[in-house]
């Protein structure tokens, strides 16, 4: 069973002789930046970085992203690529002749700009904003506002605009909406305050125990209290052990400490009046002894330092003997 290490190992310049990269079958499971290791499926050495997964770049590797570039001297040229205007769109003498390219708005009601078949270049596009019946040449065409127009060379055509609504809830015309129409049949317009607790929620309720002389079943758990305690505290039976334990003269104190991504340093009271102690720390999920830094600030306390923040609610059993 490997022995995991949660400091920092200073080798002093040391060279690592002999050492093989971690092998995984893809991608590692929780990397985090600078971690590196060996993908066998992809035959790729692969680190985290600031960005994300990268896999070490190859001769070979740059060989074939240059060849899908394209030369600045093919910029505007057959075959080429369009270059982009100031404002980062192709230019429209770059595009297809069929390509539309927008006018500005136009007034059916008074044909303003003035339209008609036979005039514009191809791909001209107007937004109509006045609704209004007009023949621009190939008969008489209901425009609405919205509507595009668009010239194809040699006349005009129309696009419906899609913006416009067609029906409400199955409801064409003017339409008046009751709460059923929209799947709110059981919605009333009450209060937070005035709303009833429902049959469900009472029955939830009616099983909790309460506040004043509550009775209890099965294995309540409360909070144990520090060793020493003399208040009014709940003594669990954790508690009772180990006061009795202390009694008999066995100088061990043992609590849990449990981690939330955040802080690398626990400070644990002991109370034994010394520094003089031994600590060892346990993964309780895995019930091995881990490698942390440990100090005794006072005669009654230990501090444990971790190179990282411990997971968050990843438990640690701290053992302090003296």
């Amino acid at each position: 069973m490997s022995v995991p290490v949660l400091d920092n190992l200073d080798l002093n310049k040391n060279q690592l002789l002999n050492a093989l990269l971690q092998v995984i079958a893809g991608d590692h499971g929780s990397p985090v930046e600078g971690i590196i290791w060996y993908d066998s499926t992809a035959d790729r050495v692969k680190y985290r970085d600031g960005v994300g997964i990268q896999p070490l770049t190859s001769a070979a590797d740059l060989a074939t992203q240059t060849a899908l570039l394209q030369l600045r001297s093919e910029k505007d040229q057959n075959n080429g690529y369009a270059g982009l205007d100031a404002g980062g769109k192709i230019p429209a003498a770059r595009l297809p002749t069929s390509a539309m390219e927008y006018q500005g708005v136009w007034n059916a009601s008074t044909n303003t700009p003035a339209l008609a078949d036979g005039t514009g270049s191809s791909g001209d596009t107007y937004r109509v904003t006045a609704a209004a019946s007009r023949n621009l040449g190939s008969g008489v065409i209901d425009w609405a506002v919205g509507d595009l127009v668009i010239y194809d060379g040699a006349v005009w055509q129309k696009s419906d605009s899609a913006d416009a609504v067609t029906s409400v809830a199955g409801k064409v015309g003017v339409v008046s909406l009751v709460k059923a129409d929209v799947g709110l049949g059981s919605v009333d317009n009450t209060s937070d305050a005035g709303k009833p607790v429902s049959t469900a929620q009472q029955t939830a309720l009616d099983l909790k125990a309460p506040l004043a002389s509550p009775t209890f079943t099965g294995s309540p758990a409360a909070p144990t209290p520090t060793p020493g305690d003399n208040d009014t505290s709940i003594a669990t039976t954790a508690f009772v052990t180990a006061a009795i334990t202390a009694v008999g003269g066995i100088a061990k104190y043992a609590v849990d400490i449990t981690g939330n991504a955040a802080l690398t340093q626990f400070t644990v009271t002991h109370n034994r009046n010394t520094k003089d102690i031994s600590v060892t720390v346990w993964d309780v999920a895995n019930d091995i002894e881990v490698i942390v830094d440990k100090k005794a600030p006072t005669v009654n306390t230990a501090r444990i330092d971790f190179a990282t923040p411990p997971a968050n609610g990843k438990v640690y059993r701290v053992v302090v003997i003296g």
